[in-house]
């Protein structure tokens, strides 16, 4: 009898194996592929790069501007800033669902006590019994459950968590990486503006000193009237101009504080130092396709990728019988008195099956969904890396162009004020129109509030190459993790 009944649970066994065959998957199409940043064309941009590594910290990368007014800036606002909390509570969201994922992997043991005292109706009762008879019913269990996973649909899932976890993760160092890059960017027109203020102060000077030696030449008969009211009339274009650069201090003033989470006041400690005008701005050093590889936004893409290619291998398997292992062992007696007695002991243990055979396709469904999910995955990623390389090639072609304006504006500027000296030593020599000095003067203020907008776009647009960049020197963990599991 032994041997029939195996026989008779093995042919079952193998029936219910085979019946997926009713519902599969279907067609699998060619899955998308990644791009590589060192297969696409780098282009003339950044072919032109030296080989020195740049020098900038990948959580830091602000210091690489020395500037230690910047430094303190970028401490005290990284430290409450509301968006980067916003990134870190879906940090802890996406480990709570990789903790709910995980335990699914894992056995389970629940408690359960019952007591029930009940009165049957006489319309259910047993011959045996008699109408309005109680009952009492009581269970005290410990249960078992463990999902075998023969198909790994749990590891897929969990697997698939842990990506998004990993890609929340990613995603507060975009967050961190944008804020910081706002707060540089700011900085630096923060201190184009204060330059040009400083600019603009000694052109008011000039042209006030200009003035009042007007008025002497005048009464001492050496100048006219005209020459006067000529000297008079920029002063008070000098003066809106001062105070329109004030407002737009303050304007920065105000970004720095909202992009800090601070009050309005907070912004008014801060007021960049001026550097010299003519100094040029150092480019980064070598500049290789896997710093931009190691953005965190292409990062983030890549786990996205991964957790979705785990997502189809559990879309996959649930197409397969789910088969649980389990187990329980407690007392059970129809009479409380004798419920934790010895014989009412009780126990067991068995599989539990259960397979989907037909399902008007909901499971397919859910499969093309998770490949359609993947295919979308891929195109982000593949989007994001292209933009990366853009961004790159942008700043640096910027760069060397405002390289080449600077050069050309740093000669200008220094003919502008030895002309200007010239005149307005002849000038005061009576040796020169008035007209000379004042086309001389306004040469000088054209150059160097030109000289300090290109020195603050360059500035800016350092801070968007390094930003660009990812902010990074080195390897993610992540990554390598990443990398060796993409080749398994």
């Amino acid at each position: 009898m032994a041997p029939y009944r195996l026989l008779q649970s093995a042919t079952l066994l193998g029936l219910l194996l085979t019946l997926p065959a009713c519902i599969s998957p279907g067609h699998t199409p060619e899955p998308p592929k990644l791009l590589s940043a060192d297969a696409l064309a780098a282009g003339q941009d950044l072919t032109l790069a030296t080989t020195q590594r740049p020098a900038s910290d990948h959580d830091l990368w602000w210091r690489t501007f020395q500037d230690p007014d910047l430094d303190r800036l970028l401490d005290a606002a990284l430290d409450n800033s509301p968006s980067l909390a916003i990134a870190s509570a879906r940090i802890s969201r996406a480990e709570a669902e990789a903790n709910v994922a995980q335990a699914n992997t894992r056995p389970g043991l629940s408690a359960m006590t019952q007591i029930l005292r009940s009165q049957d109706s006489e319309h259910y009762k047993t011959s045996a019994s008699e109408s309005g008879t109680w009952h009492s019913d009581g269970q005290a269990l410990l249960q078992g459950r463990y999902n075998l996973d023969l198909w790994g649909l749990n590891r897929a899932l969990n697997e698939a968590a842990v990506g998004s976890l990993r890609a929340a993760e990613a995603d507060r160092a975009v967050a961190r990486l944008a804020l910081s890059g706002s707060l540089v960017e700011t900085w630096f027109a923060l201190a184009g503006v204060l330059e040009q203020q400083a600019v603009v102060d000694q052109a008011l000077e000039q042209r006030r000193s200009i003035y009042r030696i007007s008025e002497q030449r005048l009464q001492s008969g050496l100048g006219t009237q005209v020459d006067v009211v000529r000297a008079r009339g920029p002063i008070p274009l000098l003066e809106a101009e001062q105070a329109r650069l004030q407002g737009a201090a303050r304007v920065y003033q105000l970004r720095l504080a909202a992009l800090a989470g601070k009050g309005p006041g907070w912004g008014e400690q801060w007021r960049p130092r001026g550097t010299d005008l003519r100094r040029s701005v150092v480019l980064p050093g070598q500049l290789p396709a896997d710093l931009v590889g190691n953005r965190p936004d292409v990062i983030a893409q890549r786990w996205r990728v991964e957790a979705q290619a785990q997502r189809i291998g559990a879309a996959r398997a649930a197409f397969y019988p789910n088969i649980d292992l389990l187990a329980f062992a407690g007392f059970q007696s129809f009479s409380f008195q004798n419920l934790f007695h010895h014989d009412s002991r009780t126990y067991g243990v068995g599989p539990a099956l259960t397979l989907p055979i037909f399902d008007a396709g909901r499971l397919r469904g859910q499969y093309q969904a998770q490949q359609a999910g993947y295919a979308e995955a891929v195109a982000n990623y593949n989007q994001v890396l292209v933009d990366a390389l853009a961004d790159v090639a942008r700043y640096l072609s910027q760069l060397r162009a405002l390289e080449g304006q600077r050069v050309k504006t740093v000669q200008g500027l220094d003919e502008a004020e030895r002309a200007y000296d010239l005149e307005y030593l002849r000038y005061r020599q009576s040796l020169t129109d008035f007209l000379h000095v004042l086309d001389a003067q306004t040469r000088v203020l054209d150059a160097r509030m030109q000289l300090v907008q290109l020195k603050t776009a360059a500035q800016q647009n350092h801070a968007g190459l390094l930003r660009a960049l990812g902010g990074r020197t080195e390897t993610d963990k992540n990554v390598t993790r990443l990398a060796e599991t993409s080749h398994d």
